[in-house]
């Protein structure tokens, strides 16, 4: 079957591949390191919300 998300994990899930598109962009543009590791942040910023709501 499929899992159906309710309302805040798709929000996360939208705000994760937010993240994901701009971090692909640094790696692939200019290697920006400062941008990598500020969006690499970011996401594990939004597993460790995402595990506290639980």
């Amino acid at each position: 079957g499929y899992q159906k998300y309710d309302k805040r994990e798709l929000q996360l899930m939208d705000e994760f591949f937010k993240i994901k598109s701009q971090l692909n962009a640094a790696l692939c543009n200019t290697i920006d390191i400062k941008i990598i590791a500020e969006k690499l942040c970011q996401i594990i910023d939004l597993g460790e919300e995402y595990i506290n709501e639980m």
